[in-house]
């Protein structure tokens, strides 16, 4: 067994090396930048899966005392086995940036692309990989590190170009205006105040559905939101929340609306994610 351990750490080694040496490019509250540390605590953590052992003959060691042998992996059938699953992968992340350079909505592509994006890295690893187990036919998926290191300046050519105006007609006190433009604003989206300047228009519809009962305050609010360009909507979703009140009128209407800018704070962005055209 130390032989298949011997060549499992080969592996994990040589595929740690490769990943973090080379540079990898990642988007952060909208800012893309370089960096050489690929998720150390993954390639750690999991499993090297090996196949297409061989062991040679055994023989006996007569100064140990024991039967040794020589184990060692066949690369041209373990290429045979680890290959779909690469290629799997990696027609997943082709299809995505195929279908956001053919789709002619720039909202689209903003969000299938950075899809594309947040599913490379297993990719990368897995390519990694490919590389150390069979070089020669690991080129064949050359193209994917290409293309990764090159979208985080097309997303961001895309979302420079794509001035987003908000409206939130009803409000209290711009709190959750601001939920919405900060995450935006973060995910390198430009945003106007003037809505002739913006490409796509965010409204934002709330309903309170307040309640005056003897016990209190209380509301009932409903979220809708539409994102929409020249050409219609790109991006839309809603929903409702559970009764929120308290005995004072402004205590209730700060808490509904402190709740609608929390829930957008963590939910907007994965809506957003699930809103890729597939």
């Amino acid at each position: 067994m130390e032989g298949i351990a011997a060549i499992s750490r080969f592996f994990t080694s040589e595929v740690s090396n490769a990943t973090g040496s080379r540079q990898v490019f990642i988007e952060r509250d909208g800012e893309s930048t370089v960096s050489s540390e690929v998720s150390s605590e993954t390639l750690v953590n999991t499993q090297t899966k090996l196949f297409a052992i061989h062991f040679a003959a055994p023989w006996f060691n007569k100064e140990t005392g024991e039967w040794e042998t020589i184990a060692y992996i066949d690369r041209d059938e373990a290429w045979e086995i680890f290959e779909p699953n690469l290629r799997q992968r990696a027609d997943n992340f082709r299809n995505l940036c195929q279908i956001a350079l053919s789709d002619n909505e720039v909202f689209n592509k903003i969000l299938i692309y950075s899809s594309a994006m947040n599913s490379a890295e297993d990719l990368l690893i897995a390519f990694e990989f490919a590389r150390t187990l069979h070089p020669l036919k690991a080129g064949a998926y050359k193209d994917i590190q290409t293309t990764l290191s090159k979208l985080p300046s097309e997303i961001a050519q895309l979302k420079l170009h794509s001035m987003i105006f908000i409206e939130c007609p009803t409000d209290l006190e711009g709190t959750v205006y601001a939920a919405f433009s900060d995450i935006l604003s973060k995910s390198g989206f430009p945003i106007s105040n003037k809505q002739g300047n913006a490409a796509y228009i965010v409204t934002i519809g709330i309903s309170e559905n307040e309640q005056i009962l003897q016990s209190g305050i209380f509301y009932s609010p409903t979220l809708e939101v539409t994102i929409a360009g020249t050409g219609g909507s790109v991006f839309s979703y809603g929903t409702t929340f559970q009764r929120i009140g308290a005995s004072s009128a402004a205590v209730a209407k700060r808490r509904a609306y402190t709740a609608i800018a929390d829930m957008v704070r963590n939910s907007f962005p994965i809506e957003l994610e699930k809103g890729v055209r597939k």
